[in-house]
């Protein structure tokens, strides 16, 4: 597909929008990392029971500062009124929001538990080696040390979420709540001119295809739906199909992230 001048302006544009998103929250991520890692420790090193309700609890304690400041942002908008009605929902927003994101991220450190205790338990790691290399490759990948650690050279085919692999999930997730918080901005706009018989700033959007090569939804570019509706996402590699409201909208995922992880498209609201 070739592009024309006014696509790669916007391109540009949004491109420059998904920096400062990841800007904006890479100390959320580094943090999050952290915990990985310190849960992961844990795990290894005293063979520690985690409650995974404890940590999602404290999952949850990161993310609710910074989603319930993207939603404060919105009732400084020109086109929502700063109503306790809408303070009031936006608040319930970005509670309901930090939950989901607090089960999500729960379930990937889950995972990294279960592997590294599957690991521990079918084979031997020299627990001693172990804590000297965390300590002193403290952003090292966790299994990578693990493999270093064991005896007998044995080498594990399990799998557990790599720093880089978890750095990519949680750029999908500040692109989520960016997303999800420019959806709930111009839903409640159009529900309020709606509701006082005046035009919406925005009654519809717009899916804009990444423009990179050897993706998979190079067919959606330009499809518009009203403001309230879905997109219907079909993965031209899969075939599989996602009814979403925006790119990254794993809350509607159905078919196993298909259509979510790595897409780095965007919309526009129209």
């Amino acid at each position: 597909m070739t592009l024309t001048l006014t696509d790669r302006i916007l391109r540009n544009s949004i491109l420059q929008n998904r920096i400062r998103i990841q800007n904006n929250w890479k100390p959320l991520t580094d943090k999050l990392l952290r915990y990985n890692k310190k849960v992961v420790d844990g795990v290894v090193i005293n063979k520690g029971e985690i409650n995974l309700e404890t940590v999602n609890n404290h999952i949850e304690t990161l993310f609710e500062p910074a989603v319930l400041k993207t939603y404060q942002t919105i009732l400084k908008s020109p086109m929502v009124p700063s109503s306790a009605t809408n303070k009031i929902w936006l608040e319930g927003q970005a509670k309901e929001i930090t939950h989901m994101l607090g089960v999500e991220y729960t379930d990937r450190i889950g995972k990294n538990i279960d592997a590294v205790q599957k690991i521990l338990k079918e084979t031997d790691v020299n627990i001693s080696k172990y804590e000297q290399m965390a300590t002193k490759f403290p952003q090292a990948d966790r299994l990578k040390i693990v493999e270093k650690c064991m005896e007998r050279g044995e080498n594990w085919k399990g799998h557990t979420y790599s720093y880089k692999e978890l750095d990519r999930m949680n750029q999908g997730m500040s692109k989520y709540i960016d997303n999800r918080a420019q959806q709930d901005k111009f839903e409640l706009n159009y529900e309020n001119a709606v509701n006082n018989g005046t035009d919406p700033a925005k009654a519809q959007k717009t899916w804009v295809w990444s423009g990179l090569e050897n993706t998979r939804h190079s067919e959606m570019e330009g499809q518009t739906v009203d403001i309230k509706d879905s997109f219907e996402v079909t993965n031209e590699i899969t075939g599989d199909v996602d009814q979403l409201m925006f790119p990254g909208d794993f809350n509607n995922d159905t078919n196993n992230c298909s259509n979510i992880c790595n897409c780095q498209c965007e919309v526009v609201y129209l």
